[in-house]
């Protein structure tokens, strides 16, 4: 059975709650996390698993073999989409703050490798054994190179 950790409780993200938690699977639902605590812990009781308030939390419980995320993309307004499936990951980028290319130089001039495909989108494609704390970096480096790109832009 693997032990999946949901991050993201909105709409999308309790819906697929709903469905680890009901539909037969050789996955079960171990973690969620949700910013909104309360709403967060009625969730997690409801689907019998552990909450945590920080995503950090939940990437380093031993239950959690496996992550699903369904956080809103437009928390940064370049970023219009992210999807993909287990740790292959595309994030799109809007072209007119900045090209895929732009954002895969920034991730490698902070050590992390990506491909743009498309010329929107920002692939990742970690090895099979990458470890959260990996994780963690890339998401780091996503945020400060858009960040930086978006200072630039100023």
């Amino acid at each position: 059975m693997i032990g999946l950790g949901l991050i993201g409780l909105g709409k999308h993200g309790s819906r697929y709650a709903r469905h680890i938690a009901e539909d037969p699977t050789d996955a079960s639902l171990v973690a969620v996390c949700r910013r909104n605590r309360v709403e967060g812990e009625h969730i997690a009781a409801a689907s019998g698993c552990e909450f945590h308030a920080d995503y950090r939390d939940l990437v380093t419980n031993p239950r959690v073999d496996a992550l699903v995320l369904a956080v809103p993309p437009t928390l940064h307004p370049a970023i219009v989409e992210v999807r993909g499936k287990g740790l292959l990951i595309g994030v799109e980028i809007d072209p007119g703050f900045a090209s895929a290319r732009t954002v895969c130089e920034g991730l490698l001039e902070r050590g992390v490798l990506s491909k743009d495909t498309h010329g929107t989108v920002v692939r990742f494609a970690p090895p099979l054994v990458v470890e959260s704390e990996h994780l963690d970096l890339a998401v780091e480096a996503l945020s400060d190179t858009v960040r930086s790109l978006e200072r630039g832009a100023r």
